[in-house]
Formats: C-alpha cells, structure tokens, sequence
C-alpha cells in the first residue's frame, strides 16, 4: 500500500478481517509474521502503540457511546431555528 492510500478490507463474515485490522494497531496478537506500517513493526516490543495508533484509523464494529460524554442538549440536525450549539454557550452553561 502506498502512504495515504485509503483500503477497505471485506470479505464474508468469518473470514478475519476484524481480526486482521485489529492486529494493524496492535489490539490483537500476532500468531506469526510481521505487519508494518509506515516502517514500524507493530509486534516490535519496543512499538510505541499509541504512536502507531495515532497514524492508523478505524471504526469499531460494535461501538459504544458512554452516556457521560454525550451532549443531549446538542441540537439535531433540522431542529429548527434559535437552537443553540454546544460551541455558543459559555463554559458553565455547557457544564
């Protein structure tokens, strides 16, 4: 792959491709071989992962959203005028 090239990794289910992009930033062991990326070795004891996992992106299958760091107040797309961003309130009404 060439850098910033965008892959899509698909296949049917159950083929490893959740497994293989999970290795990619270091979440999954690697049974054997080696995957680098932009010349660092991921399975390297001295990779610093969050480093490599700052360069690498994904989405989880299955994510979660922790109701604690979720803005009800936000409003939603097409809710009308005089609805007011997060970002135009002050600090304590946002608290």
């Amino acid at each position: 792959m060439k850098k910033g090239e965008v892959v899509v990794v698909c296949g049917p289910s159950g083929s490893g491709k959740s497994t293989l992009i999970k290795t990619v930033n270091g979440l999954e062991p690697i049974q054997q071989g080696q995957i680098i990326v932009d010349g660092t070795t991921v399975n390297d004891k001295k990779t610093n992962l969050a480093k490599l996992r700052s360069r690498v992106g994904m989405v989880f299958q299955h994510f979660e959203l922790f109701p604690a760091f979720i803005d009800y107040r936000e409003p939603h797309p097409g809710a009308g005028q005089g609805a007011q961003s997060r970002q135009s309130r002050s600090p304590g009404e946002r608290a």
